[in-house]
C-alpha cells in the first residue's frame, strides 16, 4: 500500500491570492464548503517535486528541457505535462517550476510559438 500525501493548495479568484488550506472549511464528508460561492479553485499536489525539490500542483507551469514551458493538469487518471506522464520528466529530474497559472499566465505565451 502507498502512503501518498494528499494534500491541496487554494487559490482565491476574487482576491488574486493564496488562502490558506486551515482557512477552508470542510463538511463531514469531506468536501469544501462554499467553494463556488467563494470562487476559490483548490489544487491537488501530484506527489512529486521538481528538480530543486519544490512540490509540484495542478496549475504550476513547469520549464522542461526542451527550455519551454508547460502547464501541469490532471487528465485520464493522470498529472500530465505536454500531453506525456508528469512521472517521466521528474524522474530524468528534467523539470523546474516557473511558476502557475494564476500569477504567472504570460509563462506559458513566451514558448516562441
Amino acid at each position: 500500500m502507498s502512503n501518498r500525501i494528499i494534500k491541496f493548495k487554494f487559490w482565491d479568484k476574487d482576491n488574486k491570492e493564496w488562502v490558506l488550506g486551515s482557512e477552508i472549511e470542510f463538511q463531514e464528508n469531506g468536501e469544501p464548503f462554499d467553494l463556488y460561492e467563494k470562487n476559490i479553485i483548490y489544487l491537488q499536489f501530484t506527489g512529486l517535486l521538481d528538480k530543486n525539490g519544490k512540490e509540484i500542483y495542478e496549475g504550476d507551469i513547469l520549464l522542461l528541457e526542451d527550455k519551454k514551458n508547460y502547464q501541469v493538469f490532471f487528465d485520464r487518471g493522470c498529472f500530465i505535462v505536454n500531453d506525456l506522464p508528469l512521472l517521466a520528466f521528474v524522474e530524468r529530474k528534467k523539470c523546474e517550476i516557473a511558476g502557475n497559472i494564476f500569477e504567472h499566465p504570460d509563462l506559458l505565451s513566451k514558448n516562441g510559438d
